[in-house]
């Protein structure tokens, strides 16, 4: 069931999605950042030029359309997993809340890894928010402490890569 959340949006906005610029992160003490991804490194240049399955349309483009959606389907059974509780999905409409059975959750997973409308969730379950982004990995943002190992533990079932956000360095892969 989808429920607008007009009551407090604003405080629904600033408590579940706060502005995510670098410095801001950089100063963060509590959460811990990062990213789920089909790959178990960071890219070099040379790979991520050489990877034909790198997005939705390039895979189509190369005819590589069933490893693509292979990586895609353990994205999204991660998520609607992790969904479990159900979703606040922060839309350009305003914040909905999305319950696990929603038809409409698998097409926000799958709009934003085929790069077509980024999503910015909240699981309600893990207390952890998703962002998505471009080349087959998303950002993770969660509070500090054993949730991270729980959440590394569930992304590698998945058959996918955690990677801790390092500020002053490289991301560290769990």
């Amino acid at each position: 069931m989808k429920v607008k959340m007009d009551d407090n949006e604003k405080c629904i906005r600033k408590e579940f999605f706060p502005d995510l610029d670098d410095e801001l992160c950089e100063k963060d003490v509590s959460n811990v950042f990062g990213f789920i991804s089909l790959f178990d490194h960071v890219l070099t240049e040379r790979e991520a030029g050489e990877c034909q399955v790198m997005s939705y349309s390039m895979a189509l483009e190369n005819g590589h359309l069933d490893t693509y959606l292979a990586g895609e389907r353990k994205f999204v059974s991660l998520y609607t997993a992790m969904a479990r509780a159900g979703v606040l999905y922060n839309h350009r409409d305003g914040v909905l809340r999305l319950d696990s059975q929603d038809p409409g959750l698998i097409d926000v997973f799958v709009r934003s890894l085929r790069e077509q409308e980024f999503m910015d969730v909240y699981f309600l379950a893990s207390s952890v928010r998703l962002v998505g982004g471009y080349d087959r990995a998303d950002m993770v943002v969660m509070k500090k402490g054993p949730g991270w190992q729980e959440l590394a533990l569930l992304v590698a079932d998945a058959g996918l890569a955690l990677w801790e956000r390092r500020f002053a360095g490289v991301a560290q892969v769990h």
